[in-house]
């Protein structure tokens, strides 16, 4: 399968369903931003993705507030994973589940800022995409959502201070936190 076909799978099992819940799209990437947090399903690229005919995707949440490396202000949508302090596997929402009839979310921070992501691996040129393209967006929809209302900017800020390892960036949050008063 080529790469046109797969970004038309892509639309009808996971961009249409997700814009449903007011996700929009920006090229490969598909995002929901509210007043103070956006939440994205980014299409992580690396300079084999189109002669291994991979594509990998990686969850992520970030304030809108938070800077980028030199500490400049952002505004709208991000495409950079290391932007984001928290990151997961779509397809691993799952194991932050806990409690009675498994219905809370409880997630604790993982510095994962060196661009080394566990993302879920589609390919497309081997396989058929769309009962992992289903799975995504189900995910998102049962879980993720879940996920993207615990990370508030008061609980992210504690999960960093908590978890985080005292990395360059994880600094950059903190200093931006305190001074947005988290």
């Amino acid at each position: 399968m080529d790469i046109s076909k797969f970004r038309e799978l892509a639309k009808k099992y996971l961009r249409d369903p997700l814009s449903e819940l007011g996700f929009q799209s920006h090229g490969d990437h598909i995002f929901l931003i509210n007043d103070e947090t956006t939440f994205a399903l980014l299409r992580v690229r690396d300079k084999w993705s189109n002669i291994t005919q991979q594509v990998k995707y990686l969850l992520v949440v970030r304030q809108n507030f938070l800077p980028d490396l030199e500490e400049r202000e952002i505004n709208g949508f991000v495409e950079h994973p290391a932007l984001y302090p928290f990151k997961v596997n779509p397809l691993k929402l799952k194991d932050f589940e806990k409690g009675i009839l498994k219905k809370q979310i409880v997630y604790k921070y993982s510095s994962c800022n060196l661009g080394h992501y566990d993302t879920t691996n589609i390919d497309y040129g081997d396989e058929n995409p769309i009962d992992t393209l289903s799975s995504i967006a189900s995910e998102i929809k049962t879980r993720g959502i879940k996920w993207f209302e615990l990370l508030t900017p008061e609980e992210s800020a504690s999960q960093i201070r908590k978890y985080g390892n005292n990395e360059y960036i994880e600094n950059i949050w903190l200093r931006t936190y305190e001074k947005n008063g988290f």
